[in-house]
C-alpha cells in the first residue's frame, strides 16, 4: 500500500517531465519541442488537406511526415540516442519529405516556405559545429533550388484549386511554426537566464570569500607585526645596555690599569 501522504503525479505531469524535465540536456529539450511540433504541424496540415479535398499523395506524405516525426521523437525517448534521431529528422523529412510536399501543395504559393525555415532552425539547433554548417546549408540551397523549379515549371506543381484554401494552408504554416519556434526561443533564454543567475550568485559567493580572505590576511598581519614590533623594540634595547655596558667595563678596565 502506498503510504497516505504521497501524492500522486498526474498524467500531464509525467508526460511534462518525459519531454521536458530540467534534468535533460537543453539541446534535448528543444529536440521535443520541435518534434512534437513537427508532429503536430504535420498532422494539422494533413487534416487541412482532406478537409479541401486536396491530393492523395499529398494527404498521405503529410500523414507520412507526422507518423515519422512521432517514431522518432518516441525512438529517442526509449533508446536516448539522440545524435541519431536528429540526423534521421533531417534527411529523410527536412530533405526527403518536405520536397515532395512543397510540390504537391501548392510550391511557393502556400504554408511550405515556414516548413522550410522550420527545417533550417531546426537543423541549426540540433546539430554542432561543421555539420550545422554543412547541413543547414544544403537544406538552404535545396529549398531555394526547389522555388526556382517550381517557378520554370509550374506543370510540375500541384496547386489548390481555391485561394481560400492558399490562404489557410499560409496561416496555418505561419502560426505553428511560430509558435514552435516561439516555445524554442522562450526555452532557450529562460535556459540562459538560470544559467546567468547561478553565475551571478556564484560570483558574489567568490567575492565574499575573497572579502573575508583578505580581511583575514590583514587581520593575521597586524597580529604578527605587533609581537614582532614589541620584539624588535626589546631587541634594540638589549643592545643599547649591552652596548652602555661595554663603555662602562672599558671605563672599569682603565680604571684598574
Amino acid at each position: 500500500m502506498s503510504n497516505v501522504g504521497e501524492k500522486r503525479t498526474s498524467p500531464m505531469r509525467q508526460l511534462i517531465n518525459l519531454f521536458f524535465s530540467e534534468q535533460l540536456d537543453f539541446r534535448v529539450r528543444l529536440f521535443h519541442v520541435l518534434a512534437i511540433g513537427g508532429t503536430l504541424i504535420s498532422f494539422s496540415t494533413g487534416i487541412v488537406a482532406v478537409l479541401n479535398n486536396a491530393d492523395l499523395f499529398n494527404i498521405a506524405m503529410n500523414f507520412l511526415a507526422a507518423a515519422l516525426s512521432f517514431t522518432i521523437l518516441m525512438f529517442s525517448v526509449r533508446t536516448g540516442r539522440y545524435q541519431l534521431c536528429y540526423f534521421l529528422t533531417i534527411v529523410f523529412i527536412f530533405i526527403g519529405i518536405f520536397p515532395i510536399l512543397f510540390f504537391t501543395s501548392g510550391g511557393y504559393h502556400d504554408g511550405m516556405p515556414s516548413f522550410f525555415v522550420f527545417a533550417v532552425v531546426f537543423t541549426i539547433f540540433m546539430l554542432e559545429g561543421k555539420r550545422a554548417i554543412i547541413l543547414s546549408t544544403i537544406e538552404i540551397l535545396l529549398y531555394a533550388s526547389l522555388c526556382i523549379v517550381a517557378y520554370h515549371n509550374p506543370e510540375w506543381v500541384i496547386s489548390f484549386e481555391q485561394e481560400q484554401e492558399v490562404l489557410i494552408d499560409t496561416i496555418i504554416g505561419i502560426v505553428t511554426v511560430s509558435i514552435v519556434l516561439g516555445i524554442c526561443l522562450f526555452i532557450h533564454f529562460r535556459l540562459y537566464n538560470q544559467q546567468q543567475k547561478k553565475l551571478d550568485e556564484q560570483n558574489a559567493v567568490l567575492a565574499e570569500i575573497s572579502q573575508r580572505k583578505s580581511e583575514f590576511l590583514s587581520n593575521a598581519s597586524h597580529e604578527m607585526r605587533t609581537p614582532l614590533t614589541v620584539i624588535s623594540v626589546n631587541v634594540q634595547t638589549v643592545m643599547e645596555v649591552l652596548d652602555d655596558m661595554g663603555v662602562v667595563m672599558k671605563k672599569y678596565g682603565k680604571l684598574r690599569s
